[in-house]
C-alpha cells in the first residue's frame, strides 16, 4: 500500500495541483473562446498587429503544458512568455485592463508552479554540516 507523502511535502503537492487545475482551466476557457469564435466567423480572429501578442500567449500556454512534467522550465517559459505579452498589449491597446487581466491570470499558475520548483527543490537539498571548531 502507498504510504501518506510526509508532512514537509503536502504544502508542496497543494501548490503543484493548485497551479495544475488553474493553469487547465485558463486555458481550456480561452480555447473555448478562441475556437468558437473562430468557428462563428470561420476565420482566426487575430488582427495582424496582434499576431505576435497571440504566439506570446500560446508560448504561455504551451509552457504551462511543460510545467505539468517540468515546474521549473514550463512555469519560468509561461512567466516570461505571459510578460512579454502584456508588455507587448499595453503598447497595442488603447484600454489596458483587458491585457492586465489576462497577464494576471495566467501568470498566477505559472508562479505557481515556480513556487512549486523552488520548494521542492529547497526540501532536495541536503543541509550542509557546519565545520566543528576543534
Amino acid at each position: 500500500m502507498d504510504e501518506p507523502a510526509p508532512r514537509s511535502t503536502r504544502p508542496a503537492n497543494a501548490i503543484r495541483w493548485m497551479a495544475r487545475i488553474v493553469g487547465t482551466l485558463f486555458i481550456a476557457i480561452f480555447l473555448v473562446f478562441f475556437v468558437a469564435d473562430g468557428i462563428r466567423k470561420g476565420v482566426i480572429p487575430v488582427a495582424s498587429d496582434r499576431v505576435p501578442m497571440t504566439i506570446f500567449l500560446f508560448l504561455a500556454f504551451i509552457g504551462l503544458a511543460i510545467a505539468w512534467r517540468w515546474e521549473g522550465t514550463g512555469g519560468t517559459l509561461a512567466l516570461c512568455s505571459i510578460i512579454v505579452f502584456c508588455v507587448l498589449g499595453l503598447q497595442t491597446e488603447g484600454k489596458p485592463g483587458g491585457t492586465i487581466l489576462l497577464t494576471g491570470m495566467y501568470a498566477l499558475p505559472a508562479l505557481l508552479f515556480i513556487l512549486y520548483w523552488w520548494q521542492t527543490r529547497r526540501q532536495e537539498r541536503p543541509k550542509s554540516k557546519k565545520p566543528s571548531a576543534a
